[in-house]
């Protein structure tokens, strides 16, 4: 048997793995900055100069790394797909940027001819020169020269003028994340020899200079907890009156496997199709190893009225971060993970959920553009999370996922923390606005004076000055009003866009079953007798006590019809309830006995799930004037929630008690079911957020839509962790004008 091997030529390798290997031409320059790194470079120069035989522009890369001898040439260098790489290096201490043995191909995206003059320590100084065709080594001499390297890339294939330099100087000041080996470029702007230097762009990063606040997070593979810092200079130092928290920002240690069990069980199943374990979840959070990040948010543009309203302390930064979440790997970026794609994913998050962070209910998302920062991962410890062959990007496999879910938990904290620092100061200024307006109206107003100054002209003359700035003001308020409109209409847009988009939904998705729902309705007849007449057709030819010894009980007929009958009855409970509750009538205020309309509500659920103990207490001086949808959508939702989490229990309590009396309707509502999950105990409002659930299949709007309902009733909720069970509280001002 012969033994074979490929025979390539040079001209294809340079074609697959340079030219076609490199997206950009920085990308290439990157490549052999690695190179320098790795060989253990203190200073690293890149020069471009015009070749004085040709008048052509050249690069030069030269460093002061350990340098190549003749036999490193030729077993290595020219030896594709091997590398001499390891984890790190045992002179330096760097961890090595290297690993495929293809990034020397990176000279053939830039440039047709190369020549590569090295020196080693103890050895011959050489020469290796390839026009990508055919290749040389010779001997030479480098006097000036005790080890190193130097690149010379001829018959270059892009343009490099000065303003193609200074973009790679920015370009290689974000993906070089290190300090062990200073990069200087060479090169000629306006017939003026420049020499510049990349610097890093997270050293010293200022506060209300480049951002406003901050997220350090470190996450900890072995405990499976990731550790969250917030810092917040962005609210003047009155804020701290207003808000009941500290506008400064605070630290919290999350237990991952808790707050993303369901993310991780779809993701594993998508994997692979098979049931997972809590052991399941543990390991694959174990194997995506150690990373930490820093993250640093700013507005983009503050208006006049927003600084104002919401107390910031900066309307813009001298020198604003802008340059996007960047993923290092070590001390170098993975290629198209530099900033320039939003590879988190941050622009579909906040179109899901755009609500502004002064909505009332709506979860704000931060935006692409508000963010800056970088997440390091380490060669090692996430070994896991791979580069794509043709290195540009990593594959987006299941730890990579995992790891852009845990980035989005952080984010989420930062995201409720600061929100309900801008919902409290909204509040706040709207309650001094209605205040001022009171108090206004007990003095005599513009108007008054106007008005009575028409009625009687003559009086014009005893107006005094006071009148006059009465007037005056409210001429200006009235401009100050107009100029304000657009901006008004534009933040109430933004309030309830994410509403609409929801409500477009749930509406459409109502539609559907109600239509299947009229369906079955209209074939209620049939589907209820379908059972009783199976069961009679099998009686005239089977004996039917036979067929109930019957064993194992998936052969067992009569059990089979006697389950598909009480089956058919929730079926068609379900659809009398859905017509019922999607009635014109039900959207109508009325007054009703509250002790009535809650009857109405529960006693559905009484039908349907007979093994829940229902406790209702009820308390109230007068009737209360509500449509009926809004006591239907809080407690339907509240009771949905608690028998979906406990309907493995098979045995569920839960008490109602209602309280109404001028104007105000108190609900405290608990059952003694398992409780909140693990994830929400220190933080039980986070429930409250859309699209927050813990349940494998769930969409996380129920207790959204508990909240927002009560909101928009001027209502507030109060939800007790150390609650054997699950407890909520609150309380709603229920107005018959508000409701109409």
């Amino acid at each position: 048997m012969t033994e074979l091997k490929y025979i390539v030529e040079d001209k294809v390798l340079a074609e697959v793995l340079g030219r076609n290997n490199f997206s950009t031409k920085e990308s290439a320059i990157l490549e052999l900055v690695k190179n320098a790194y790795d060989a253990g470079a203190e200073q690293l120069t890149i020069s471009f100069g015009k070749s004085v035989s040709t008048g052509k522009l050249f690069i030069e890369i030269a460093d002061d790394g350990t340098g190549m001898s003749d036999e490193d040439i030729k077993n290595a260098w020219m030896h594709v797909g091997k590398s001499t790489r390891e984890y790190v290096d045992s002179k330096t201490g760097r961890v090595l940027a290297g690993s495929k043995g293809i990034g020397r191909f990176a000279l053939a995206r830039l440039g047709e001819k190369i020549e590569l003059f090295s020196k080693k320590d103890g050895n011959f100084s050489i020469k290796w020169s390839t026009d990508w065709e055919k290749s040389s080594l010779e001997s030479i001499e480098l006097p000036d020269v005790e080890n190193g390297t130097i690149i010379r890339i001829y018959d270059l294939r892009d343009k490099w003028s000065s303003r193609h330099i200074i973009p790679l100087k920015v370009y290689l000041s974000k993906v070089y994340n290190d300090d062990k080996m200073e990069v200087i470029l060479n090169y000629q702007a306006g017939g003026v020899d420049v020499t510049d230097r990349t610097k890093n762009i997270w050293i010293n990063p200022k506060i209300g200079e480049n951002f406003v606040d901050s997220i350090k997070m470190d996450y900890d593979s072995n405990i499976q907890t990731l550790n969250v810092k917030l810092v917040l200079d962005e609210f003047k130092s009155s804020v701290k009156e207003i808000v009941g928290l500290s506008p400064k920002g605070t630290e919290i240690s999350l237990n991952i496997a808790s707050e993303l069990k369901k993310d991780i069980i779809r993701l594993l199943k998508e994997d692979e199709e098979k049931e997972v374990s809590e052991e399941d979840i543990e390991t694959v959070l174990t194997e995506l190893g150690d990373f930490s990040g820093m993250l640093y948010f700013s507005l983009v543009s503050i208006t006049d009225k927003d600084f104002e309203k919401f107390e910031y302390k900066y309307q813009s930064l001298s020198d604003r971060y802008s340059y996007g979440v960047i993923l290092y790997r070590n001390s170098f970026s993975i290629d198209s993970f530099e900033g320039r794609r939003d590879w988190l994913k941050l622009s579909q998050r906040a179109a899901a959920s755009p609500a502004a962070a002064s909505h009332i209910s709506g979860s704000w998302r931060v935006r692409h553009n508000q963010l800056s920062g970088y997440i390091s991962i380490d060669k090692q410890k996430n070994n896991h999370i791979e580069d794509i062959s043709n290195r540009q990007g990593v594959v987006e496999n299941i730890y990579f996922n995992i790891l852009v879910e845990i980035i989005h938990v952080a984010l989420k904290e930062f995201e409720s923390y600061r929100q309900n620092i801008i919902r409290q100061i909204s509040r706040y200024k709207d309650r001094l606005i209605e205040r001022t307006i009171i108090e206004t109206q007990k003095e005599s107003t513009a108007e008054d004076i106007v008005r009575s100054t028409i009625e009687n002209p003559e009086k014009i003359s005893e107006l005094t000055k006071d009148d006059f700035e009465k007037i005056q003001e409210k001429i200006n308020a009235q401009k100050q009003a107009l100029d304000d409109l657009g901006e008004d209409r534009k933040r109430i847009e933004e309030n309830y866009r994410y509403e609409v988009q929801l409500l477009n939904v749930l509406a459409t998705l109502q539609l559907k079953v109600s239509s299947l729902s009229h369906e079955v309705q209209n074939n209620r007849n049939s589907l209820a007798a379908n059972p009783i007449k199976i069961e009679e057709a099998l009686k005239r030819k089977y004996s039917w006590e036979e067929l109930l010894l019957e064993k194992p009980s998936s052969r067992n007929i009569p059990k089979l019809i006697e389950r598909l009958s009480n089956d058919l009855e929730k079926v068609l409970d379900l659809a009398d309830t859905i017509i019922d509750e999607t009635k014109k009538d039900n959207f109508a205020v009325k007054e009703f006995e509250l002790d009535e309309l809650i009857d109405l509500i529960v006693s559905k659920w009484k039908q349907q799930y007979n093994w829940v103990k229902f406790i209702v207490q009820v308390n109230h001086d007068e009737k209360i004037k509500i449509s009926y949808d809004l006591l239907m959508v809080i407690m339907d939702n509240l009771i949905l929630n608690s028998v979906q989490i406990n309907e493995s229990t098979g045995a569920l309590s839960i008490t109602i008690e209602l309280n109404y009396s001028d104007g105000e309707l108190r609900l405290v509502y608990f059952d003694n079911g398992v409780g909140l999950d693990a994830k929400y105990k220190d933080n039980p409002g986070k429930i409250l957020n859309v699209h927050e659930t813990t349940r494998e299949d769930g969409h996380g709007l129920g207790m959204w839509i508990v909240s927002n309902t009560i909101y928009k009733l001027g209502g507030e909720i109060e939800i007790n962790p150390k609650f054997q069970g699950f407890y909520l509280r609150a309380s709603m001002k229920i107005d018959e004008s508000e409701n109409q």
